[in-house]
């Protein structure tokens, strides 16, 4: 699924079941997590409404956690993506971290993540990261590049939300204000950002700090 608004998305009891049958392709999407309450989507009349609704959230919940939630080799080629680009913008290599952006589908490939886990990976990595009491003095001062002034909004957003933990799941409210790309790049150069004033504060190699920080999502400046 890509981060457009899901068809379910506020339906009423009186009007889910039709828009359901109208959306079967989403609805296949969904039939193992349905299934999983104990919906049969073949026997939709006999649901009980109420029973529906409630299944039907759960499931687009749990749909869109995993969309953007890497797991297995997936999240090990997520992480490796994130820190090539982090490091390209570390280095100020902007023009090789932007070549790697684009190539980014909302499909993964074998060689490339898809979008919506880069993106879900570094909120997760940033919700992580500023809600870490013991970073807080390291995250003192953040610099980011200079960038335009729709990416440097974004970048705000997603860091306020961080600070409350809740970037990675305020994700679509963010998404529907700035749009996927905007929000994916934001994130992108503010964890490159972060990742730097954490090495700074803690002289630790770069490198190091962003590995740490993607793969265990713990604190790499025991000094803080």
């Amino acid at each position: 699924m890509n981060n457009a608004k899901h068809p379910f998305d506020e339906a009423d009891d009186a009007d889910l079941l039709a828009r359901m049958q109208r959306a079967p392709e989403v609805l296949e999407e969904l039939k193992p997590l349905l299934a999983a309450d104990g919906i049969d989507i073949h026997d939709l009349p006999n649901v009980d409404p109420d029973e529906l609704s409630a299944a039907m959230t759960r499931a687009i919940e749990r749909h869109q956690l995993e969309a953007h939630t890497p797991v297995g080799d997936a999240r090990a080629l997520t992480i490796d993506t994130v820190r090539d680009i982090s490091e390209a913008l570390y280095r100020q290599k902007t023009v090789q971290a932007e070549q790697i952006l684009r190539s980014l589908q909302l499909e993964p490939t074998p060689s490339l993540p898809s979008t919506t886990h880069v993106s879900g990976l570094t909120l997760e990595t940033l919700d992580s990261i500023y809600t870490n009491t013991k970073l807080r003095t390291a995250l003192g001062i953040v610099r980011l590049p200079e960038l335009s002034d729709a990416t440097q909004a974004a970048a705000q957003d997603i860091q306020r939300a961080a600070m409350q933990g809740h970037a990675f799941h305020g994700r679509d409210n963010m998404v529907t204000t700035h749009g996927a790309h905007e929000i994916q790049r934001a994130a992108l150069y503010l964890f490159a950002a972060t990742a730097q004033a954490i090495a700074e504060h803690s002289k630790l190699q770069y490198k190091a700090v962003v590995t740490q920080l993607l793969e265990s999502h713990t604190n790499p400046d025991q000094s803080a």
